[in-house]
């Protein structure tokens, strides 16, 4: 096939930019959606959260260039995925934590005020999970540059299969898994891609001492989405 075409090794890229950005707004409008079911003011929450996301997507873009000097795009790849696939699942639970811890120590009338312990952990897990977001798509067009892509793949059309794909996450979280199931669920289902996805793209016929980590890292992350 030309290297013009849609070969095997492009399809998998294509695939995993459309997964990775329908998983990352479905975390983005779910940790929304728990903070303004505590806080009460869905405008304002939604606002934030979209805005402290975006500025973490923009520091992990920044970053991803000095850190794939250092390191191959696919450790990278792997441990951004581990450490948000992590972060995404517990995320739901961290919330719910902190709210509670607020309301049992605090009074209804220094909600405002206690509130810090709830709402800063939110906003520092809101820019957490926006940074790895953000170093994911420059990973991928880097390695989309290489030859493991079976031919050069157009940053474009990574970017819209990100696009499309964050379309995607937007319609099933809002028709699909809000109405139908728990945040802790949802949570749970999109890191399980997260996973997914790292496995199927850093998988190497080759045993090293780090690809012997690595697997051994998912088979804990997958035993602990399972549990």
């Amino acid at each position: 096939m030309e290297n013009g075409g849609l070969n095997s090794g492009k399809v998998s890229l294509l695939s995993a930019a459309f997964l990775l950005a329908a998983c990352s707004l479905v975390y983005e409008l779910l940790i929304a959606q728990v903070v303004s079911v505590f806080a009460g003011n869905t405008v304002i929450w939604y606002s934030l959260t979209i805005g402290i996301f975006l500025v973490g997507m923009g520091i992990g873009s920044f970053a991803a260039a000095p850190i794939l000097v250092r390191r191959s795009g696919s450790v990278v790849l792997f441990w951004t995925e581990a450490a948000l696939c992590a972060l995404g699942a517990l995320s739901p639970y961290l919330l719910h934590f902190c709210a509670l811890t607020v309301l049992w120590f605090s009074a209804a009338d220094e909600w405002v005020v206690g509130g810090a312990a709830f709402f800063l952990p939110a906003a520092v897990l809101i820019l957490l999970i926006g940074l790895l977001t953000g170093i994911e798509l420059p990973v991928l067009i880097e390695r989309a540059a290489s030859k493991d892509s079976g031919g050069r793949l157009s940053p474009s059309k990574l970017l819209a299969a990100d696009y499309f794909g964050s379309l995607v996450g937007a319609l099933a979280f809002s028709l699909l898994l809000w109405p139908n199931f728990e945040s802790t669920e949802i949570a749970v289902g999109a890191a399980a891609v997260n996973l997914m996805v790292a496995m199927v793209l850093t998988a190497s016929p080759k045993r090293t001492n780090g690809s012997l980590l690595r697997i051994a890292c998912a088979g804990v992350l997958g035993g602990v989405l399972t549990a």
